[in-house]
């Protein structure tokens, strides 16, 4: 049987910025048994498919602290698995302008789903460098900028990721868009990184 969840990646700047990126999760059983994986599982499976892409779009002035997974539509388990990792993402040579704390990158997610409900996004944090802007309004997109970073892990999200657990249990995590008003997720059908920099007013006040 199917499981659901809500994913949170919590990482913290160099001020000790709290920065929660969320999205929800469904854990599929496969293979020739049908046991569920433990949420302990499920959420250190998370971290194997996404330690690599969500560190890389990380400031190296950033702290991945942990990843929390809770249950949703029916099921009330809850996990954490501790981090503790440095963003990857380098500050260009000779950079030293920084960017406010309320710059960000949106991820577009897409279902299906006609209707607002069958869309969101995910604000990720500031690269916390200038030189990544390609004007006042826009992001650099080349290859090796943090644009193509955010795009990198919105593609980890859209391809899922299979997990073997302990006494041989298996399972496909997938990345899904939860609404709260259908009481239902989503298959996502797209993880777009958008150019045009976005302005995220909530972080001004975030602890």
């Amino acid at each position: 049987m199917s499981v659901e969840y809500t994913c949170a990646l919590r990482s913290t700047d160099a001020a000790g910025v709290l920065y929660v990126n969320t999205f929800a999760l469904k854990s599929d059983p496969t293979g020739p048994d049908v046991e569920e994986m433990t949420d302990q599982e499920v959420v250190d499976g998370v971290y194997d498919w996404l330690h690599t892409s969500y560190r890389a779009l990380l400031s190296t002035d950033y702290t991945w602290q942990d990843i929390v997974c809770r249950g949703i539509l029916g099921h009330d388990g809850e996990a954490l698995h501790v981090v503790g990792e440095a963003g990857t993402f380098p500050r260009e040579p000779g950079g030293s302008f920084q960017l406010p704390r309320e710059v960000c990158c949106i991820l577009t997610l897409k279902t299906a789903h006609v209707g607002r409900s069958g869309r969101g996004h995910v604000a990720l944090p500031s690269p916390d460098d200038a030189a990544q802007l390609a004007s006042n309004s826009s992001w650099k997109t080349g290859a090796g900028t943090y644009f193509a970073a955010c795009q990198a892990f919105g593609d980890a999200l859209l391809a899922g990721h299979d997990v073997d657990g302990g006494d041989a249990r298996h399972a496909h995590l997938s990345a899904r868009l939860w609404s709260r008003k259908h009481a239902v997720t989503y298959d996502l059908v797209s993880a777009q990184a958008r150019p045009p920099v976005r302005w995220l007013r909530s972080r001004s006040t975030a602890p």
